[in-house]
């Protein structure tokens, strides 16, 4: 591991989190728009596109927010203490890896809700088509976000345990 897997990897998480905060943005801007059509089906979509958009966007401003002080952080500790990686970066991305699985358990349940209520309401024009309809966005864009992240992360964490075992 160098500095530069370093630095690429908390650039890409950055990079990452930016794309995640504009999404979160445009589906609340849509899911409010939904939320003035007439249709109680697109009023149902509002609601998952706005209540998921406000989550993306507080969890990436977190993310990116707390970057660039992780990345200094870490190449500090790779010149001055490489016993950080053992006892800090390692636990901690052991956590993130672990966090990861839950994430996208909870995707697949919510996506597996959405096609249930898609289908329990299908022909119905209702606000709960609605609702399945917009979970099902949310919980594909969650996943597939959340995919790319999860290997970032392992690849990340397998040159920490590299670097672990040099020094």
């Amino acid at each position: 591991m160098t500095h530069q897997d370093i630095r690429s990897y908390f650039e890409a998480e950055k990079s990452a989190t930016l794309v995640f905060m504009i999404i979160g943005i445009l589906t609340i801007i849509a899911g409010i728009a939904f939320f003035f059509l007439k249709s109680k089906t697109y009023i149902g979509v509002g609601f998952p596109l706005v209540v998921f958009g406000v989550i993306q966007l507080m969890v990436g401003y977190s993310v990116y927010s707390r970057t660039d002080k992780q990345v200094s952080d870490v190449i500090y500790s790779y010149d001055m203490n490489p016993d950080y990686f053992k006892n800090k970066e390692l636990p901690r991305m052991e956590r993130v890896n672990k966090n990861f699985v839950v994430y996208r358990n909870v995707e697949l349940a919510l996506f597996i809700a959405s096609i249930v209520l898609i289908w329990l309401n299908y022909g119905k024009q209702n606000v709960w088509l609605g609702v399945g309809a917009g979970l099902f966005f949310q919980a594909l864009i969650l996943f597939a976000s959340d995919q790319f992240a999860g290997r970032r992360a392992n690849k990340y964490t397998n040159l920490i345990k590299e670097f672990i075992q040099k020094n």
